[in-house]
């Protein structure tokens, strides 16, 4: 069972079939084992995740500018809190007004939100402390994995998948129960650069 998978264990075979490889059944398991490992690998180098939290997932943060915080993916934000005394006790609730979700235009071009801006006449600014920020929300890049990414994840499984099998790799993959061993030269290179791409800049 593959979770949080970027392709499904059909769409990684479709591929496969279209290139001409004979699998079965048996083989599932170890098919769902790439898939998975594919898609972490995919996590780790993007230093982000392509599927959504629950609604209610809490996170905490701090700045060095009271007007600006960054923070991981966010697609829906369910509050924003402030600890202003150092208690953890997050007293102040932020009003929708008291903040900008950004970079503005994140919604409607299928992008999270990866910082927030004090609003110009909002009351509160962003306390510097250690977890002075308290945000609830639905963190990700997005609910579902992006073409683009679901074209990665299948490109570099159907690579580790000819690698178990001796085809056209320099070396021969094993998938054991400590997982897989992914290696830059078992990432395609328009996988490679749909994953730079991707990669978060924090701060930038």
């Amino acid at each position: 069972m593959v979770t949080n998978g970027y392709c499904t264990l059909a769409e990684f075979k479709a591929s496969l079939y279209e290139k001409s490889f004979d699998t079965n059944a048996l083989d599932d398991a170890v098919m769902e084992d790439i898939i998975e490992a594919a898609s972490r690998h995919i996590d780790n180098e993007t230093r982000r995740r392509f599927y959504s939290s629950s609604a209610g997932e809490t996170r905490y943060y701090q700045t060095t500018n009271p007007s600006r915080v960054f923070i991981d993916d966010l697609l829906v934000v369910t509050s924003i809190k402030l600890d202003q005394d150092y208690d953890r006790t997050y007293e102040i609730t932020l009003a929708a007004t008291d903040y900008i979700l950004c970079p503005d235009n994140a919604a409607l071009n299928g992008e999270p939100y990866t910082f927030i801006e004090r609003d110009p006449l909002g009351n509160y600014g962003f306390p510097s402390h250690r977890k002075g920020i308290q945000i609830i929300g639905e963190w990700g890049y997005s609910a579902t994995a992006p073409d683009d990414i679901k074209q990665a994840c299948i490109g570099i499984a159907v690579s580790l998948y000819q690698s178990r099998r001796g085809m056209g790799m320099e070396g021969v993959a094993t998938v054991t129960g400590a997982g897989v061993v992914i290696t830059p030269k078992d990432v395609p290179q328009f996988a490679a650069k749909i994953i730079a791409a991707k990669t978060k800049n924090w701060g930038g």
